[in-house]
């Protein structure tokens, strides 16, 4: 619902923050507002049409309610004034069209009559174990597809549980036998965004490499829930990955909430000096980290050429002392392919001196032999 539709180049509908406005009859334009659950489900849709500051029963333009994969309840739902539209379910348009009743999702089109798409998955490739027709891994209620080409975690479902790729929590038994550890920002993929579908390609490709159970995912965005985590890892893991933004001090785990963990040993941040949980004073995990590998998909996580407060400690040094056999950092800016997964340092950081650094122990040091990193090439 991101477009200006036209009908006889006259301004039909458009959409605002809050819903849209549509044309009603030859001259006035109404304002209409939704109501949105975590799913994007379009629930309700009202319109002060008296003008008079409240909205009446008569003025509930649409009621919505969905069974988990989309199919719509009969019976309760409300009546459809002329100003509803055809947006409801996750927010995109219903094709009612030739008795078709699919919902448009931009790459492709759903019927949740039998919760399958109607078209193969565009990124086939990057989810083999999965039919190319499934719907968000058969949990609707916890994923959802944007466009049609890749799984998102739903808005506002993180939690501070190991969980696997259908996002079920992994007891402490499961987590024994996994070998790859996996933390994300969940917020959706774009500017400014997180890595979701960076995570999930990670978790992918060891999956297919390891096996099932084998690979566990955290989409921790605060400080209490990231600690949790951390401690809650169990088994003798061979690499935990951080997927996050960051400075050369501290992860972000949810920068606009002030939700840090820093490495600058006061429990702040080193450029704004927001509060933060220290990388020191997180909890020794239950897993046996000896043989493990740290890989900071972060930023700058040993850029020692930015401000460093505190213990001047970067991140990838203070990391590398928490009980991890090595870590893997960059002192410049690095990318994460959304299909692969893979992280990589732009030529245009190469030039400026960007390199993958490793550290055991506070120390860097120079790897003997190349090292085979789970979700990418021999470095």
């Amino acid at each position: 619902m991101g477009v200006y539709q036209y009908e006889n180049n006259v301004l039909n509908f458009f959409p605002h923050a809050e819903g849209y406005v549509t044309k009603e009859g030859s001259s006035t334009y109404r304002h209409v507002f939704t109501f949105t659950d975590h799913l994007g489900n379009i629930r309700l849709k009202y319109c002060d049409l008296n003008q008079n500051g409240s909205i009446e029963t008569n003025e509930i333009l649409e009621e919505n309610h969905y069974y988990p994969f989309g199919l719509k309840h009969e019976g309760y739902n409300g009546d459809v004034l002329a100003l509803a539209n055809k947006y409801k379910y996750n927010g995109n348009e219903w094709q009612d069209e030739l008795g078709l009743n699919f919902y448009d999702y931009g790459a492709r089109n759903y019927n949740p009559a039998i919760g399958r798409w109607m078209n193969i998955d565009p990124l086939a490739e990057m989810s083999r174990r999965w039919t190319p027709y499934n719907y968000t891994y058969n949990n609707p209620i916890y994923f959802v597809d944007p466009d049609g080409m890749q799984v998102e975690v739903a808005k506002g479902l993180t939690s501070d549980d190991w969980k696997d790729k259908e996002g079920r929590e992994l007891t402490k038994e499961e987590r024994k036998n996994v070998k790859h550890y996996i933390f994300y920002d969940p917020k959706p993929n774009g500017e400014n965004g997180g890595f979701p579908k960076q995570a999930l390609a990670q978790y992918d490709t060891l999956v297919e490499k390891y096996g099932e159970g084998s690979v566990a995912l955290s989409d921790a965005n605060t400080e209490a829930e990231f600690a949790k985590d951390w401690g809650d890892m169990d088994g003798a893991p061979e690499s935990i990955t951080l997927n996050n933004y960051g400075t050369n001090q501290a992860l972000h785990l949810d920068a606009e909430k002030g939700e840090y963990i820093v490495s600058t040993g006061n429990g702040k941040t080193n450029v704004s000096g927001t509060a933060g949980t220290n990388v020191s004073d997180l909890p020794t995990p239950a897993a046996d980290l000896s043989n493990t590998i740290l890989i900071l998909n972060t930023c700058n996580s040993n850029n020692t050429t930015q401000p460093l407060a505190g213990t001047k400690e970067t991140l990838a040094v203070s990391f590398s002392k928490t009980g991890v056999d090595k870590v893997r950092g960059t002192n410049r800016k690095l990318n994460i392919n959304e299909n692969t997964g893979r992280a990589t340092i732009p030529v245009s950081q190469a030039v400026k001196g960007g390199v993958w650094q490793y550290f055991r122990n506070g120390k860097q040091y120079n790897p003997q032999s190349s090292i085979q990193f789970p979700t990418g090439p021999k470095l």
